[in-house]
């Protein structure tokens, strides 16, 4: 139940702020665990029709003096084009929430990504890995931001998890090879 706040909330708010039927509305954020847990060098995106907010906080941390950095915040434009490739990732998506995660990473965190036109809504929770279709949404995105300061997100993080999937089902086979019917499912392959 938690979980299902954490995501309907944030859609419900979206959508009744603006009240705009075929608005973009998208917002990320990353969350630290294990060794980046507390960290907050990581990015805050929101997009709101055509303007991306980007917040950075560098190890901003609060103690008796207050806060020991300020966040840094850009605010660009979107052109229509890349809003135009947005929704048509978000059309093709027919899920409206995906949960992954990396069993095999010990620290890392966890990207939430949330995108809503008004028309289809799509939630993303990443946990030490990324999905194809967040991949796409956040290129469009890291192509406003500046160098450095973009979402770390790539195939490549798929693939990881996609290995490490496959060679923890190996290892459940030859434990208990009558008990593990579950299929890996294998990235689909770039267009």
């Amino acid at each position: 139940m938690k979980n299902l706040l954490k995501i309907v909330l944030p859609l419900f708010l979206c959508l009744n702020i603006t009240g705009q039927t075929n608005a973009l509305h998208l917002s990320y954020s990353y969350a630290g665990i294990g060794t980046n847990l507390g960290k907050k060098n990581f990015p805050l995106i929101e997009v709101k029709n055509h303007t991306i907010t980007y917040t950075i906080e560098t190890d901003t941390a609060y103690s008796q003096a207050g806060w020991t950095s300020k966040p840094k915040t850009f605010t660009v434009t979107l052109r229509q084009g890349s809003l135009d490739s947005i929704n048509t990732v978000l059309k093709s998506v027919k899920d409206t929430l995906i949960s992954e995660y990396n069993p095999c990473v010990q620290n890392g965190g966890v990207h939430f990504l949330r995108v809503s036109n008004g028309q289809k809504h799509l939630s993303f929770e990443l946990t030490n890995t990324f999905h194809l279709t967040a991949v796409k949404i956040t290129k469009i995105l890291n192509s406003y931001i500046p160098k450095g300061y973009g979402v770390a997100a790539s195939e490549k993080d798929v693939q990881e998890a996609y290995d490490c999937w496959t060679h923890l089902r190996g290892k459940w086979v030859k434990q208990k090879p009558d008990e593990t019917k579950h299929e890996v499912k294998k990235p689909a392959e770039k267009k």
